[in-house]
């Protein structure tokens, strides 16, 4: 019994020798992460205490673009006459930082383009015309951006989140023929009743956008350049100067 009983307290003094050696060694490998994530947490709070304001330019790459060029790929000119051009989305964004991982900012943005077709032929009421349409299209966005940001440091923003905002949209169709054509019933019939055809549309609609990943770089304390994807409108991929403060 003295043996079987002196055997069992040397197994229970190995097994705690065990397990304070194994905390030993955990905190030896989670020690420095401690330290890193001290230390990101004091860069991340002196960080947005110094600089909470942050205001862009944008210029940034739209579907309308994407679309124009498509148009020049597949030479639709050679069928109808068919053209679409567009510009890019130039925009100005203000964020303001309330905690280290939080930002919320407000965007205006602005692009134009158009489609056509320089040789059209229809047939109204028996009547054949032809000639050139064209379809005018302008957009102004307004919208708010919730942002999370992290891995940030003096020299880098990381962030992403979303933009809810709303579309001014106003079209205008130009429609030139042989025929001198002033019946609205005609017009009606040659453009159709869809909404980005009617004559002289204006109208607000609502739109988000999600923004997977941005980042800001900076080159000193204030100035800095910023890439940004996003997926709906009014762009997909963004270019900015930043300056904070």
């Amino acid at each position: 019994m003295l043996r079987f009983n002196g055997l069992k307290k040397l197994t229970d003094t190995d097994k705690s020798f065990r397990f304070y050696t194994n905390i030993c060694t955990m905190y030896k490998l989670l020690f420095p992460v401690f330290l890193f994530i001290i230390f990101m947490h004091s860069e991340l709070t002196a960080q947005n205490e110094t600089y909470r304001s942050t205001i862009s330019g944008n210029a940034a790459l739209n579907g309308w673009q994407i679309i124009s060029l498509g148009d020049n790929i597949i030479k639709a000119d050679s069928v109808v006459g068919a053209y679409a051009n567009a510009t890019g989305t130039f925009g100005l964004t203000y964020d303001h930082a309330f905690v280290k991982w939080f930002s919320l900012g407000a965007q205006v943005t602005w692009n134009m383009g158009k489609i056509g077709a320089d040789d059209l032929h229809t047939t109204v009421d028996g009547k054949e015309y032809t000639g050139g349409a064209e379809i005018r299209l302008r957009r102004i966005n307004l919208g708010i951006r919730p942002m999370f940001h992290y891995f940030n440091n003096d020299r880098f923003d990381w962030y992403s989140g979303f933009k809810i905002g709303v579309n001014y949209l106003k079209s205008s169709v130009n429609i030139g023929t042989d025929q001198n054509i002033t019946d609205n019933a005609i017009l009606d019939q040659l453009i159709g009743d869809n909404w980005f055809l009617n004559r002289s549309y204006r109208g607000v609609r609502p739109t988000i956008q999600f923004v997977p990943i941005g980042m800001r770089g900076y080159i000193n304390e204030h100035l800095g350049f910023g890439v940004e994807a996003a997926v709906g409108p009014t762009y997909y991929l963004s270019a900015s100067i930043n300056y904070r403060f």
